[in-house]
């Protein structure tokens, strides 16, 4: 049987335990509920909340709902793992920023929940698609404040703060994103990196 665990600070039930202890728990501890027996293929940290991606390729989140970042459609927080259910069909992948969470679906295409950071952003409190990607997403990255798609013909796309940065690095053979703050990392097949802040242009 597969075990998931959990261990530092448990406010916003971050550790999926009862109670809000702000004291730090060094011995990792078994996080239960939806999870138990559950094999999970992904997790994922943001700040306050944490993600789960299972086998079946059902999403699970806990810890603080107060910006929206568990997807649950309210601002509750959750001490032990629940399932998103807003997503219409499974995930292959999933993400998380600061206050933010997004999930690749197997059909290509990308949801997301949260507050991703910017003043003036809304929050949304469960998964909405995101429009300007149709399809053909490969991978996702969520740095604190953007949410980074990696597609198969058009490059990179990025979001936040109401920017859209599109068609980055197209025509460029790329292997893997990496998000930061408020940058972005792409790794080409040729062993070239690739950096740049969201709203600029990258460089080698």
């Amino acid at each position: 049987m597969q075990v998931t665990y959990a261990w530092g600070r448990g406010r916003h039930g971050v550790l999926a335990r009862e109670g809000d202890e702000d004291a730090p728990i060094e011995t990792p501890v078994t996080v239960g509920g939806d999870l138990a027996g559950r094999r999970v293929l992904q997790l994922c940290a943001g700040e306050l909340h944490t993600l789960a991606m299972c086998e079946a390729g059902h999403v699970y989140s806990w810890g603080s709902g107060l910006l929206g970042a568990l997807g649950h459609g309210g601002r509750r927080d959750e001490r032990s793992p629940r399932r998103v259910a807003h997503l219409p069909c499974t995930t292959s992948q999933i993400a998380t920023g600061k206050h933010h969470s997004a999930a690749l679906l197997t059909t290509g295409a990308v949801h997301s929940w949260g507050w991703d950071g910017w003043e003036g952003s809304s929050c949304l409190k469960q998964p909405a698609p995101q429009l300007h990607l149709s399809g053909g997403v490969r991978q996702i990255a969520a740095g604190d404040c953007h949410l980074a798609a990696l597609t198969a013909d058009d490059g990179v796309s990025t979001v936040g703060g109401g920017v859209l940065q599109a068609g980055v690095l197209s025509g460029v053979a790329l292997r893997e994103l990496a998000a930061g703050a408020r940058h972005t990392a792409a790794l080409g097949t040729d062993g070239t990196v690739y950096i740049w802040t969201h709203g600029r242009p990258p460089r080698a």
